[in-house]
């Protein structure tokens, strides 16, 4: 497991210089300090959709409408051997905000951990919710989308007896019968730390006509002060 790093740690860092690139670069690693929260998708809907990242990205979609509504997926594998009394697990999501608050539930490896609840407006950008056995889910927003959505970080800290070391962590999350489109989404790609460079167009005056500038700056300034 990496070295652990606060919660304050930004995963998203965006850069914008001039730097003579004929199209935006990108330079990606895993966040320091926990294990990813995805790794491969195991049953839902999916479809693209905005997120953190740039671009449409696939997400397991879940809506509260008759209660039937899940998606799946795995963590990468707890490192074998490990010891700790917790392991952290960091995976990107979104949450709508504005539909009326409703719980979704969340498994783990088949069993209850914690129930949460989408936003009920953009206000609610930071939460922590308590899980079974000691088990601790927090998300975090980076993002609020064109439509309130609320797009971030999932946090979920599971203690020692709910990991198996070598193996990953199987997710569901499941909505609650609400008869309603609220939802929450997963998306298919592992939190990445990311920083992208775009080319920017600058004016540079050289010596020679920052001389003439001068002069032609200082001739209207003693014209003005001249009498009519």
């Amino acid at each position: 497991m990496r070295p652990r790093g606060g919660l304050s740690t930004a995963f998203v860092l965006c850069a914008c210089a001039a730097f003579p690139l004929a199209s935006p670069a990108r330079a990606a690693a895993d966040p320091p300090g926990w294990l990813q929260g995805y790794r491969r998708s195991l049953h839902g809907e999916v479809l693209g959709y905005q997120s953190p990242y740039p671009g449409p990205t696939p997400a397991l979609l879940v809506r509260t409408t008759d209660g039937k509504m899940s998606a799946g997926w795995e963590s990468e594998a707890v490192p074998a051997g490990y010891d700790g009394d917790s392991a952290t697990f960091a995976f990107m999501v979104g949450l709508a905000s504005g539909y009326g608050a409703h719980r979704f539930d969340l498994l783990v490896d088949g069993k209850p951990c914690c129930s949460f609840r989408s936003a009920r407006d953009t206000s609610e950008r930071e939460w922590t919710v308590a899980g079974e056995g000691g088990a601790e889910l927090s998300f975090r927003t980076t993002l609020v989308g064109h439509f309130n959505e609320l797009f971030g970080f999932m946090f979920l800290k599971l203690p020692k007896a709910l990991l198996t070391p070598g193996a990953p962590v199987r997710l569901e999350v499941v909505g609650e019968a609400a008869g309603s489109q609220d939802y929450f989404m997963a998306f298919e790609k592992p939190a990445e730390s990311w920083i992208e460079y775009r080319p920017e167009e600058a004016l540079v005056r050289t010596a020679a006509e920052q001389a003439l500038h001068s002069l032609a700056q200082g001739a209207a300034s003693k014209t003005a002060g001249e009498p009519g």
